[in-house]
């Protein structure tokens, strides 16, 4: 398996220079498992990799959605291939948000937010619901047995963590995840022994708890506790992503520096990092 990541930054895109390092783009990586191409989330940086993508043969891939927030899904409309006759796509999301994702890609794609609509695109683009249910938030086997999909909370509606699986190995990629009672329960079964583990460690414990305003409830975690989970879970790598818009590189230096200490398998993410198991 190999995972490439194309956008590390949280909220909103972050063009400043010093934050050029680790980059400026939301969430996007790529991910080759099983015999398969995937893309989690249509943040800024899947323009970059649409104009990587146009300049190779048109074929076909996964576009895994976490979850509908704008900085999850504005890069969609700038994304090349999706405007090409050559690719086609399955876009997949969890069935439990008030609009679909077909319903918030097309809002951002018609007036007067977008010349072009969703409808007029070339590229064959199929809509998927990932089925949970009420009691249910594990739904195993999605794309020929290659991907796993764990609904967890994130306000107001959830989000959905992905793990990946190509015989032995697993990669599991949790964006948005605040840590609360109830939630751990559910995620470090789904995470334990994984090679890789790419989690949200957006804060601090002192800007969750203290910051001015406190993050709390606001569906984000904290370097600390990724760190409390990728033990517990006796994880291989430890990948930290989306990261604040006002935390610099030197920040973020500072930040995993420390981190290492802890769990010396920790890597901050950053924009062209490519790992492989």
């Amino acid at each position: 398996m190999k995972i490439v990541f194309w956008g590390v930054r949280g909220s909103v895109p972050t063009p400043r220079k010093d934050v050029l390092g680790y980059g400026g783009n939301t969430t996007c990586v790529q991910v080759f498992a099983g015999g398969q191409e995937f893309i989690i989330d249509a943040g800024t940086g899947i323009i970059e990799l649409g104009h990587r993508m146009i300049s190779e043969p048109p074929r076909g891939f996964t576009l895994l959605l976490t979850h509908l927030h704008h900085d999850h899904t504005q890069g969609f409309p700038f994304f090349r291939p999706a405007f090409s006759a050559g690719f086609g796509f399955d876009v997949y999301a969890g069935n439990f948000f008030r609009k679909s994702a077909r319903e918030v890609i097309a809002d951002s794609m018609s007036d007067p937010y977008f010349p072009v609509p969703l409808n007029s695109l070339a590229s064959r683009i199929t809509f998927k619901e990932i089925a949970f249910d009420n009691d249910h938030h594990l739904v195993e086997g999605l794309c020929d047995g290659a991907v796993d999909a764990l609904r967890l909370f994130h306000p107001r509606e959830g989000v959905v963590v992905y793990r990946f699986r190509e015989g032995e190995k697993t990669l599991v990629f949790a964006t948005d995840c605040e840590h609360y009672p109830g939630r751990d329960e559910l995620l470090e079964p789904f995470i334990r022994n994984a090679d890789i583990f790419v989690y949200d460690t957006m804060y601090t414990d002192e800007e969750y708890k203290k910051g001015n305003p406190p993050k709390i409830g606001w569906g984000h975690s904290t370097i600390e506790h990724g760190l409390k989970l990728a033990s517990r879970c006796s994880v291989g790598k430890l990948i930290c992503t989306h990261h604040d818009p006002a935390h610099s590189d030197a920040f973020l230096d500072e930040m995993f520096g420390k981190a290492r200490e802890v769990f010396p398998e920790t890597i901050g993410a950053y924009e062209g990092l490519a790992l492989e198991v």
